[in-house]
């Protein structure tokens, strides 16, 4: 599989952002999955390039909407330290690509 883009966001990139990217970072390396993580504030997200946004949930439709018509799949994070959990919102997501 290619290498991951990966964008985290929060309002200003730079508090919660940073945690769930440390976090996120030990999940991959765990799935052995290749991946590039870049933090970001929500006002920055709009034009980059990525196949995945990662972002709390009540952050979704704010960075939905400063994506625009970009194809870039958002998964809202609920608990930031629930690796279980964000560890199956990403193979639901591994799975959802191989198909396509």
């Amino acid at each position: 599989m290619k290498r991951l883009k990966i964008l985290v966001c929060c309002t200003f990139g730079a508090g919660s952002s940073m945690i769930l990217k440390a976090n996120l970072d030990k999940i991959f390396r765990k799935m052995e999955q290749d991946v590039d993580i870049e933090v970001t504030d929500i006002g920055s997200v709009s034009g980059r390039k990525a196949d995945l946004v990662f972002t709390s949930k009540s952050l979704v439709q704010q960075v939905t909407e400063n994506i625009g018509d970009a194809c870039i799949k958002v998964i809202p994070i609920k608990d930031y330290f629930d690796f279980a959990g964000i560890e199956i919102s990403i193979k639901a997501y591994l799975d959802e690509v191989k198909e396509k």
